[in-house]
């Protein structure tokens, strides 16, 4: 892991008290630390031969009522923060799988892989446990994964096909399956970039509304990748100067404009971090204290405008803090 990971950093420290306290060196051993992919258990190797063969069976899947609650949760919880689906088009798709969802299922199996990713979302925020078949949503993760088509082949709308990495990747993420989510939002940022989302995308065969979706998703991808990049400690996988997209029509967006542009803006000032404060192999470069001196004045700009419209605490309450400013105030303090 490099110098930017979290992750690495807290190793270290571990390493340097143990050895001080101890005088010996503190020897990796994964069971006991767990860094990595082991505090919560899949119960799958991600081999799909290991699986029932019917990959498309529906019959364990919630009630209709209940996935209405599930999605909705998702929609609170991730709505203003990423664009993981749309809702107003899934609902309708959701409509349509409930009048015969075994043929649906097999039709569709690009959607049919997204419903159940939401549904392993919608299980975390409303659950709010782990059992002994693994985290909340598990079950429809791996179903999931074992339905989800071969995207080097697979030929459907772009858009889903990359909302459906980013929720495999948030979820992989959210259970500390940190290499594996830095791999699938590694695809998702490829196709964005094959379908030219990184752009300013124009012309008279773009579609207004594909336009406004694409950038939706290719800042949640952006968001998404800069973050997990960074937590890895490896490089970005594309530069800043390359990136000329819009950010998406704030009239149509409302709040939600806002909030991407802030975890947008505080990913730069992450990229930047990465860039130019850590040299090579994590040593202090000629730089360090000019650019150190740069990031601080970035993220004391930012901090004005997260304190003026993202409000921890109003009128002195200490209950009332929403999800949407907490969130970001983390972020903040993560750069």
């Amino acid at each position: 892991m490099g110098t930017s990971s979290g992750w690495a950093f807290s190793r270290r420290v571990l390493g340097m008290t143990h050895e001080k306290l101890t005088g010996t060196p503190l020897f990796p051993d994964p069971e006991k630390l767990l860094f990595d992919d082991h505090i919560y258990n899949l119960n799958w190797d991600g081999n799909k031969a290991n699986y029932p063969a019917d990959v498309f069976d529906v019959s364990n899947l919630p009630t209709a009522d209940f996935v209405e609650y599930l999605i909705s949760s998702v929609k609170f919880h991730c709505g203003q923060l990423f664009y993981l689906f749309d809702d107003q088009d899934f609902r309708k798709k959701f409509a349509i799988f409930q009048q015969n969802p075994a043929v649906e299922a097999r039709s569709s199996p690009l959607w049919f892989c997204h419903y159940l990713l939401l549904l392993a979302f919608g299980k975390i925020f409303v659950l709010h446990s782990s059992g002994p078949q693994g985290p909340a949503g598990a079950e429809h993760f791996i179903h999931a994964m074992q339905c989800m088509p071969d995207f080097t082949f697979y030929n459907a709308d772009p858009i889903e096909r990359i909302q459906v990495m980013c929720c495999a990747a948030l979820y992989l993420q959210s259970i500390h399956s940190r290499g594996p989510a830095y791999r699938m939002i590694g695809h998702a940022l490829r196709l964005a970039l094959e379908y030219g989302m990184h752009t300013e995308m124009h012309g008279i065969c773009l579609d207004v509304d594909f336009v406004q979706r694409s950038r939706l998703v290719w800042w949640t991808v952006y968001v998404l990748e800069r973050r997990m990049s960074s937590l890895l400690g490896v490089p970005m996988g594309i530069s800043e100067e390359s990136i000329s997209a819009s950010f998406p029509s704030a009239s149509t967006l409302g709040q939600s404009s806002i909030v991407l542009e802030m975890q947008v803006t505080l990913c730069q000032i992450l990229a930047k971090v990465d860039l130019t404060v850590y040299g090579i192999e994590g040593k202090l470069g000629i730089r360090y204290l000019s650019a150190t001196q740069s990031v601080l004045r970035d993220i004391a700009s930012v901090t004005e405008q997260l304190n003026g419209s993202f409000v921890l605490f109003r009128n002195g309450s200490m209950t009332r803090t929403s999800r949407i400013s907490a969130h970001l105030h983390i972020l903040e303090h993560q750069v």
